[in-house]
């Protein structure tokens, strides 16, 4: 049996999908927006619910563009809805403009 820091050594090396940097954007008519910030908007709006970080197990996220809406829920507990036009800005997300107040989310939700 190999010794497990020759199995991480391996591991590192070999590489490939499961250790590549990765950098998602979803574009829709002309707009784009990161799944980094997407996720950073989720993330604040999850804590402001009252949920502690290390509550989190699951979270399960939609985002539905022609509605300019994320969807998300929460360890199959709460729900909640991210939804504004200034969200699919252009300028609004990119790495320059995140955290300056321009996007004014209005976060919408309920428990189940």
């Amino acid at each position: 049996m190999a010794r497990r820091c020759s199995v991480e050594r391996a591991n590192k090396q070999i590489g490939g999908f499961a250790s590549a940097k990765k950098n998602m954007v979803i574009q829709y008519e002309g707009r784009e927006r990161s799944t980094k910030h997407l996720l950073e908007l989720i993330h604040d709006d999850v804590l402001t619910k009252g949920v502690a970080e290390e509550e989190i197990e699951q979270l399960d996220i939609y985002v539905k563009p022609e509605e300019q809406a994320v969807y998300y829920v929460v360890n199959q507990k709460i729900e909640a809805r991210l939804h504004s036009k200034r969200m699919w800005d252009k300028n609004v997300g990119k790495e320059e403009n995140y955290g300056n107040g321009l996007c004014n989310c209005k976060p919408e939700g309920r428990y189940w």
